[in-house]
């Protein structure tokens, strides 16, 4: 074994085509990086190298750059920067991270804490983590299992099971393979396109919103506000829910209606799913001409991976807050009002999701036509937009009436609104 301290710029150290590449330390920011050649090149101002046939360990007191072969294996054991690592095929170990950490194009994946926000995408093999406590972002990968986030969690193109311990924000999945398990979920959680035989959200504080149809077998949902289940009319169902108020409007067949609990069926097969609410339980109907929920256009990884889910996200938040103020409209002033209120805000909802990620993929055409086209020709004006519908008189009294009363802000007032003349 050799030991080097450099203090050069950059040196190429020659290697097999499958190197155990170890950074012990790195006190800034680390990137890694693949190419097809059997060496390691490193780029850095204060470091040290020991090295063997099969290992490489590295401990750097400043920024670190290495390109090295992609069949490489990392393991990283203390990042006290933000940690880089793109198009590494062996695994990818990274034990603590002081600050961000994206990680893409790898093989599986293990992580124990990351004290900033991570993001993870093209993961060939299972991704597990231990402790991030800010946000994660997750797009595609084989088994995930989380221990603790302490921000909000969004994962799409799960190719196995989502096995979530603790998160403290919101909670977002989208295409998951396998079940899905939450113990426990500080805030709202959002499910759509679950393909698994059993999922379970043990407990989540705020409210839960599911988009059917599921697999054949028992499915269970607990939540300290609201479920809103959207189930197809044409897909299997047996539903049981209990909660403080219930509305069903799906055509289910065979219902057995009482105090706070409700039990019904749509076909015959055995998709079984349990709805257990401190707040209220809405089963909806979900129809494809009037609730587009499938996912429409990709987002490029590179070009901002903070905008994954951008348009979801702003669907569930605005949906979130106007279903917790609705309820207590729906107390004062009668269920056709505040259903008129929630029918407009979903549809307004819908249309921030869809001109979000519009918006998002036309900024990343442009970006990518303004390294290798010329400017565009300038586009025709777009047609003028159609006046929006005015709440009634009668409606805006009510509001007022409200705001004089003390029973809501003006704040919350001006959102009415504004979602009335929508």
């Amino acid at each position: 074994m050799s030991v080097q301290v450099k203090t050069m710029n950059q040196e190429r150290i020659k290697t097999n085509k499958q190197p155990l590449i170890t950074i012990a330390a790195c006190h800034s920011d680390l990137i890694v990086r693949s190419w097809a050649e059997t060496a390691v090149l490193v780029k850095g101002d204060d470091y040290e190298v020991n090295e063997n046939e099969a290992e490489l360990t590295l401990t750097s007191n400043s920024a670190l750059q290495l390109t090295v072969p992609i069949g490489s294996s990392l393991a990283i054991h203390t990042a006290n920067s933000d940690v880089i690592i793109k198009g590494v095929q062996g695994a990818v170990g990274l034990k603590n991270a002081a600050s961000d950490a994206k990680i893409i194009n790898t093989g599986p994946v293990k992580i124990g804490e990351v004290y900033g926000d991570l993001a993870a995408k093209n993961i060939d093999g299972n991704l597990s983590v231990e402790k991030v406590y800010g946000d994660t972002a997750v797009r595609n990968c084989g088994d995930l299992a989380v221990g603790a986030v302490y921000g909000d969690l969004i994962a799409k193109g799960v190719q196995g099971m989502a096995q979530l311990a603790e998160v403290m924000g919101d909670v977002i999945l989208r295409s998951v393979s396998g079940d899905v398990s939450l113990k426990k979920g500080l805030r709202d959680v959002n499910l759509r396109g679950l393909n698994g035989d059993m999922n379970t959200i043990s407990h989540a504080a705020g409210d839960i919103r599911l988009r059917g149809p599921l697999n054949p077998g028992q499915h269970s949902f607990k939540a300290g506000g609201d479920i809103v289940l959207y189930w197809p009319t044409n897909a299997d169902l047996s539903v049981t829910a209990a909660g403080s108020q219930i509305k069903n409007r799906l055509p289910l067949e065979d219902v057995i209606e009482a105090d706070g609990s409700l039990v019904g069926r749509m076909g015959d097969k055995g998709t079984a799913v349990s709805l257990e609410s401190k707040g209220r339980i809405i089963l909806k109907a979900l129809q494809s001409g009037k609730e587009k929920w499938a996912d429409s256009g990709q987002f490029d990884f590179d070009f901002d991976f903070d905008a994954e889910g951008l348009g979801a996200m702003i669907n569930e938040q605005m949906l979130g807050h106007v279903n917790r103020l609705t309820a207590d409209l729906e107390m004062k002033f009668g269920p056709d009002f505040s259903e008129k209120i929630t029918q407009k805000v979903e549809l307004a909802a819908q249309k921030a999701e869809k001109a979000a990620e519009r918006a998002l993929r036309q900024a990343e055409r442009s970006l990518k036509r303004s390294w290798r086209r010329p400017p565009a020709p300038p586009r025709a004006p777009k047609p003028p937009t159609p006046p929006k519908t005015r709440a009634s008189s009668e409606e805006q009294l009510k509001i007022l009436k409200m705001v004089e009363n003390g029973i809501i802000s003006p704040d919350e007032a001006g959102t009415l609104l504004e979602a009335l003349e929508n």
